[in-house]
């Protein structure tokens, strides 16, 4: 990658795109190692190449931008993540529209860094805000919808209000059930929540029917995840956001990990798991790689 980026400085210059996006390309592997100085560094040179060549309303630029918050806030630096994701709420308001799903996840964004710093009422004011926008522009079974009714549920919960949290909880898991299944991850992590919400409750408290459902699910609690081979991880990050990218929140209750192959086991407190993993360094750096010139084929002689 170093090489590719020395090439591309060295026959195309430091402004053309294809070297951009091998700069933006290494940010984003400094990051994923946690070499977060480096990180930083290399994404705001490849913001501000962006900004005077593209602009700032630019899609690029944005995502650039999404990037660099996003190192900020696998560092708990919430404040300058926040600054930046407002920016970006603003520009896409501007660009897109207010319905635009776009849009509306960099507000979901936002009430994630406020949770993350225990600003619960105002995360919950976004998040309810949240709700309603994607109930009205994706409908109420939409994947995303449901996934904004679970993190209120965290937010009521964190707030010590487990009532509000388990109705809505069961209604996430009744949705998940009918649109994807008892078997999906969605629908596991929902009755995990569940069991969740009970532990935080006092443990001499009757059993309701959510509980029970729950914990007859959940008897050996175990949770496959991938490993960290490249393969993509279907839980939620408990740091990055407090929550938000692909790692499991660890409380210390039943907090276990065996190897299995390429898949890891582990125990888990359930903390977060129905945060939304906000790494936009995934589909970008996927894309970055569909950008790599590829070899061209010579012509069959006739």
């Amino acid at each position: 990658m170093l090489e590719v980026l020395a090439q591309r400085r060295d026959v195309l210059g430091d402004k053309h795109p294809d070297t951009i996006a091998s700069m933006e390309s290494l940010a984003l592997t400094y990051h994923a190692q946690k070499r977060y100085e480096e990180a930083e560094r290399m994404m705001l040179e490849v913001l501000a190449q962006r900004r005077d060549l593209l602009g700032d309303k630019h899609p690029s630029t944005i995502k650039s931008m999404e990037s660099l918050a996003l190192i900020y806030q696998d560092q708990k630096r919430y404040e300058e993540a926040e600054k930046i994701i407002v920016e970006v709420l603003a520009l896409r308001r501007d660009v897109l529209g207010n319905k635009h799903p776009d849009t509306i996840a960099s507000m979901a964004w936002i009430a994630i860094i406020y949770h993350a710093q225990g600003r619960y009422i105002e995360a919950e004011r976004i998040k309810l805000e949240v709700l309603a926008l994607r109930r009205d522009v994706l409908g109420d079974k939409h994947r995303d919808t449901i996934k904004s009714m679970a993190m209120l549920a965290r937010t009521y919960r964190a707030q010590g209000r487990h009532e509000e949290a388990e109705k809505i909880e069961l209604e996430v898991q009744a949705l998940r059930r009918d649109v994807l299944g008892d078997k999906h991850p969605d629908t596991i992590t929902s009755m995990a929540s569940m069991e969740n919400s009970a532990n935080d409750r006092n443990p001499q408290e009757k059993a309701t029917e959510a509980d029970k459902v729950s914990l007859s699910s959940f008897s050996d609690r175990k949770l496959y995840v991938r490993s960290s081979d490249g393969h993509a991880n279907d839980e939620p990050d408990a740091q990055s956001v407090g929550t938000g990218g692909e790692k499991v929140s660890t409380s210390g209750r039943n907090d276990h990990k065996e190897s299995k192959g390429r898949w890891e086991i582990k125990r888990t407190s359930f903390d977060d798991l129905d945060e939304p993993s906000r790494k936009p360094w995934l589909p970008n750096l996927q894309k970055v790689a569909e950008a790599e010139p590829k070899p061209r084929r010579r012509a069959k002689s006739r």
